[in-house]
């Protein structure tokens, strides 16, 4: 009976001491709130006034402490940075907010501009696609649009510069010879040659010089001499170099030896996605790196891109019947509806087709109208950019159809690695993607 009271008065003890904590928890939490609002008050009193140098002091002591008024107290210090001009404090609070998922919209918003206006779109691009992902804000996509095409300009000093893969290194034509410059214009070799080809991907290319072909590596050393007596060189691909002999296009090593007899044609292309079109009898098929045939000459044309090739992305534009089809590897049509005219694929984007007026719009890779027919030309997306020529200038519209680089130019390749050639009256420039994303 004795050991009962005993543990009864100790739960009794025990519920005693809870309430007292629980108690003096409330207290505190109440003294908490109390202390927190008043340095609230303060610090908006003075934001009233505009008196933010002494608001923002009590605002961050305010958020010393913890209570539900926290998410109010950052959005009106985030109000006293910014009408303050106090910059990166009120970006590393939204960072911050972002990164907690309390970020609001005008936030993301503000955030961007600071960023877009110190020149740090990138900075602005992450944040955005943050806010983007977690409040799926149509104003946050409109912004990102809006600003991501921003570009700078390289004067190249030369009439011609051919697209490559990555315009890392591209040829460039002086007026008078040819030699290779980088993606800022800077020379990388003297200019002069006759002819020059870009270099593949393992560091060579073929030019003219003195009458007479070289294949030269990537330190404009002499690799191999034409012997042969070549008339003309289409390309160089990563295993052949494309040249012409007595009217027949073929396939010759680094020497200019051929390396197939039977594979000579009329026209050919360069190989792009295992595939290269091939011209005989006035029809193109297609054969693969191999040289297998791999689809008979049945095609009245092909569309070859910027870069040679005709296959890109596992589709390609061929002329059939007088109308021209988007086709996938399997020689297969992708769109059934054909078209008065249409450019190559570049990327794996969108391509730009022409209708029987003559206007250009683009399609998608299943054949359908993205951009609606508009344009006096076009040419096929990449980088997410296409080129398209507006009252006789050239510009490039997004995917959204939004020209988003001005109809300047006096002609306006495809981007690739974020770098494209664009002619101006006097000559050739190099335009920057100043935010660029494969």
């Amino acid at each position: 009976m004795k050991g009962k009271q005993l543990l009864f008065a100790g739960v009794i003890l025990i519920l005693l001491l809870v309430g007292w904590i629980a108690a003096v928890q409330a207290s505190r939490s109440t003294e908490v709130l109390d202390t927190q609002t008043e340095l609230w008050e303060k610090a908006n009193g003075f934001s009233e006034k505009e008196l933010y140098v002494r608001a923002i002091p009590y605002y961050r002591q305010a958020l010393g402490y913890s209570t539900d008024n926290n998410a109010e107290i950052e959005r009106d210090l985030l109000d006293a940075y910014y009408n303050f001009g106090e910059t990166e404090s009120y970006l590393s609070l939204v960072e911050s907010r972002a990164s907690a998922g309390t970020a609001l919209e005008d936030e993301y918003l503000n955030a961007a501009e600071l960023y877009v206006n110190s020149n740090s779109f990138p900075k602005a691009a992450a944040l955005l696609k943050t806010g983007i992902a977690r409040l799926g804000s149509e104003s946050l996509v409109d912004y990102f649009e809006a600003n991501r095409y921003g570009c700078t300009i390289y004067m190249t000093g030369c009439e011609k510069v051919l697209p490559t893969a990555h315009n890392n290194v591209m040829p460039a034509f002086d007026g008078s010879k040819w030699g290779y410059i980088d993606s800022k214009a800077h020379r990388l070799t003297q200019s002069v040659y006759d002819f020059a080809t870009p270099f593949n991907s393992s560091g060579y290319a073929v030019v003219l010089l003195d009458g007479r072909y070289y294949c030269i590596n990537s330190d404009a050393a002499k690799y191999g001499i034409d012997e042969t007596g070549v008339s003309d060189v289409f390309g160089i691909t990563d295993r052949f170099i494309l040249a012409e002999q007595d009217d027949k296009y073929g396939y010759y090593n680094c020497d200019f030896v051929c390396v197939s007899e039977t594979n000579r044609f009329e026209e050919l292309t360069i190989n792009s996605d295992g595939l290269a079109a091939v011209k005989q009898d006035g029809k193109w098929g297609f054969i693969t790196d191999g040289g297998e045939a791999a689809y008979g000459f049945v095609f009245e044309d092909v569309a070859v891109n910027s870069l040679g090739g005709v296959f890109q992305s596992g589709a390609a534009m061929v002329k059939h019947s007088g109308q021209w089809y988007l086709i996938g590897k399997s020689f297969e049509k992708l769109s059934q509806t054909g078209f008065a005219d249409a450019k190559a694929p570049e990327s794996g984007g969108y391509i730009a087709v022409c209708n029987d007026k003559g206007l250009w719009g683009y399609i998608d890779r299943a054949g359908n109208l993205v951009i609606d027919y508009q344009y006096s030309d076009a040419r096929s997306f990449s980088n997410r950019l296409g080129a398209v020529k507006i009252a006789g200038k050239w510009g490039y519209i997004s995917e959204r159809g939004e020209l988003v680089i001005d109809s300047v130019y006096e002609d306006a390749q495809p981007f690739r690695n974020g770098v494209a050639q664009v002619k101006l009256t006097d000559g050739i420039a190099l335009l920057h993607l100043d935010y660029f994303e494969e």
